[in-house]
């Protein structure tokens, strides 16, 4: 992070970091341990072990926990058909990283785990959420 703060063609107290599934929760992850370097984050379907792997609710809710230390803006977008991520544990998680002191929004689409795919099913709440972090 530090070479792409330092590029020309980047505002460093502008920048957002997302990702999709794993990366999703890492990218809230990561910015909990860096609350100073992003102006938001985006998380589409997060979450580090899917329904089918034992545990898999306390590994996602203790990784979401820990994470919001971050204090700025989050969106969290989830399809409410994801085969990995059921959309009740997913609310859950974000009630727990909310409980937990996070900031957030959270917004089911419709789709499935591939929800950054079809960007029809969350431009508005992204044009929202890029709004509240300018």
């Amino acid at each position: 992070m530090r070479h792409v703060r330092s590029r020309e063609d980047v505002l460093p107290n502008r920048m957002l970091i997302g990702g999709a599934s794993r990366g999703g929760v890492l990218a809230i992850a990561y910015a909990g341990q860096n609350p100073d370097v992003f102006a938001g984050v985006l998380n589409f379907n997060g979450g580090w072990l899917g329904q089918g792997c034992r545990g898999y609710e306390e590994v996602n809710r203790r990784v979401f926990q820990g994470a919001a230390a971050y204090p700025k803006p989050t969106l969290w977008l989830y399809g409410k058909r994801d085969n990995y991520y059921p959309i009740d544990h997913c609310r859950s998680n974000f009630q727990t990283f909310v409980a937990s002191g996070g900031n957030g929004s959270f917004h089911a689409a419709q789709g499935g785990h591939m929800l950054v795919l079809y960007p029809k099913f969350w431009e508005q709440a992204l044009e929202e959420f890029l709004s509240k972090v300018g």
